[in-house]
This record gives C-alpha cells, structure tokens and sequence, in this order.
C-alpha cells in the first residue's frame, strides 16, 4: 500500500427531527484532529454537500452511519478505501462503521503501523 497522504472526511450534517447536527460535526472535527495530528493532510465536507471525490484522496472517513456511509460511497473512486465512524453510538448500530470518533486514532494509527487495512 502506498503511503497515504490525503484524506477527505465527509460527515452528516442534517438529523432528523429533535436530532442534533452539533453531535456529528463535534464527531467530525474529532476525526480531522486526528488525521491532522497523524501528520496527513484533512479535508472535510459535509454529505448534503458532496458531489464527488476526488482522486486524490488516499482514504474517504465516512462520520455518521450507515446513510451517510452509503453516500460518500457512491461517490468515491471504486478503488480508494471508505472507513466508517459512528458518530451516534448511543442511538445507531451503524453495520459500516469500524469504530466511534473516541475510537478513531486508534484504528487510524493501525491502518499507519500497517497492521489494519482500510476499509478492510
């Protein structure tokens, strides 16, 4: 595997009804701390937001569930890795998610040692 030196984070940024946006983007900025602590590039969009991947980015971290890991899925280049964070636990299963944001720079850390793949 190649190094990785861009990621884009695309997060939920719309809740349903007495849901809270706050939630998922505190979730997201996690997330961009770590990536940028780890000494790689960030970027993040929101998911009502995104039209497309770019391909240069070497890893898509999907944070929110399960929808928002579909949506960022279609837009990615078929062979660029998705990783999913859940940033609701508490009230979502989210199948596609690896992890939580508490549990993010872990895994991320992993995937760096070489020790994980992404999205694998």
């Amino acid at each position: 595997m190649t190094p990785m030196k861009r990621v884009l984070v695309v997060f939920k940024d719309k809740v349903a009804l007495g849901g809270d946006a706050r939630l998922h983007v505190g979730a997201a900025q996690l997330v961009v701390t770590a990536v940028s602590r780890a000494g790689l590039a960030a970027d993040a969009v929101p998911r009502s937001r995104i039209v497309t991947a770019d391909a240069d980015y070497d890893l898509l971290v999907s944070v929110g569930g399960d929808g928002t890991f579909l949506a960022a899925a279609r837009t990615i280049a078929p062979d660029r890795p998705i990783l999913g964070v859940n940033s609701d636990p508490a009230s979502t299963v989210g199948f596609f998610c690896i992890c939580d944001a508490a549990g993010f720079p872990a895994v991320l850390d992993s995937i760096l040692r070489g020790e994980r793949r992404p999205g694998g």
